[in-house]
């Protein structure tokens, strides 16, 4: 007769027992998970249950409980063990924080919430005009790259390395004996560094302006943005000189002839109208030295004289008889040049 809890004595009675079993309890974490702080295994009699004084532990995950044979285990002080048992621990996902700290001020990226075992996902970043995201890295030196395909079981920081676009900004002297300024990476947004204005002897500087542009739309450097590779380009005018020739006192019309040029050319000869017996025999410069005007350049405001000839016909006959001298056929025209001479 098995003895139980409702059975009613009458008599003095003598009962024997039997054994009771014991059990063997193991607690283990899920395949492949990586789990800390299991309880060590226990030997339990049959129909008892287990006190568990240790709460196992895993990166990531949060601990919500035991399972046997797939079976959650609702509450382990209840449960009675009546045969060999394995618990397998049961896990909920955790879900961390991933930052982004940005290199820049201008620039700021919202944080991930990840699931563990998940990866945090490239940001998509509206950034300000002319900034780029140079890297991601692990660290605040921005020296480890950060890996995207990495597996998020903490809390996790980000750093940005966010950086101004540079660009290459030319300088064009246009004049061969004139050398080009220095090239310049100007940040975005920037203006350039001061340029001293190039000179040339027979040029004037007005300005640069921007390559493929008209000669009038001069740019001011001090001002001027860069936003993009630039080519600045420089704007001359030409110098101008005034070549007087004075010829006033024997032209017809007792003016001198003002005639500009550009600097450090050549001019051509003037024609000139001059009073009845002269011409323009050659040019002289106020030094009284000849000056060939086919091959002279003028860097500076000259006043040319000329050399005066003078020019007088005479007709000279043949014979004496100067009543017939409209008729007469043997006569010779002579011009001469310099001062009037006595014929006889």
């Amino acid at each position: 007769t098995t003895v139980n809890d409702n059975m009613t004595v009458t008599a003095p009675t003598v009962f024997y027992g039997m054994a009771i079993d014991n059990h063997t309890v193991t607690f283990k974490g899920g395949a492949g998970e990586n789990v800390t702080n299991l309880p060590t295994s226990v030997t339990v009699a049959h129909g008892e249950t287990v006190a568990v004084q240790v709460t196992p532990t895993r990166a990531g995950y949060t601990f919500r409980g035991w399972s046997v044979d797939g079976e959650n285990v609702e509450n382990l002080s209840t449960y009675q063990i009546t045969e060999d048992t394995t618990f397998i621990t049961l896990w909920d996902t955790e879900t961390f924080e991933v930052s982004f700290i940005s290199s820049s001020q201008a620039v700021t990226i919202d944080s991930q919430f990840v699931e563990t075992g998940k990866t945090a996902a490239e940001p998509t970043v509206t950034l300000p005009e002319g900034y780029f995201i140079s890297g991601y890295y692990e660290n605040g030196d921005y020296t480890v790259d950060y890996n995207f395909n990495t597996i998020i079981t903490e809390a996790t920081t980000i750093y940005v390395k966010v950086d101004i676009q540079k660009f290459d900004v030319t300088f064009d002297a246009v004049l061969d004996d004139v050398a080009d300024p220095a090239t310049q990476n100007v940040e975005y947004g920037n203006t350039v560094t001061a340029v001293n204005d190039p000179t040339n002897e027979n040029n004037t500087f007005v300005g640069w302006k921007l390559k493929d542009t008209d000669d009038t739309e001069i740019v001011d450097l001090t001002t001027y943005q860069i936003k993009e590779a630039t080519d600045f380009v420089a704007v001359w005018a030409r110098k101008t000189v005034n070549i007087t020739f004075n010829v006033s006192d024997h032209a017809a019309d007792g003016q001198d002839i003002v005639t500009q040029i550009y600097k450090g050319t050549n001019v051509s000869v003037p024609e000139v109208t001059a009073a009845a017996g002269y011409k323009v025999d050659s040019w002289y410069d106020s030094n009284k030295k000849e000056v060939d005007l086919s091959t002279a350049t003028f860097a500076q405001d000259t006043v040319l004289t000329p050399k005066w000839a003078v020019e007088v016909t005479y007709k000279v006959y043949s014979n004496n008889n100067f009543a017939d001298a409209e008729t007469d056929s043997e006569w010779v025209a002579i011009k001469l040049s310099g001062e009037p001479m006595q014929v006889t």
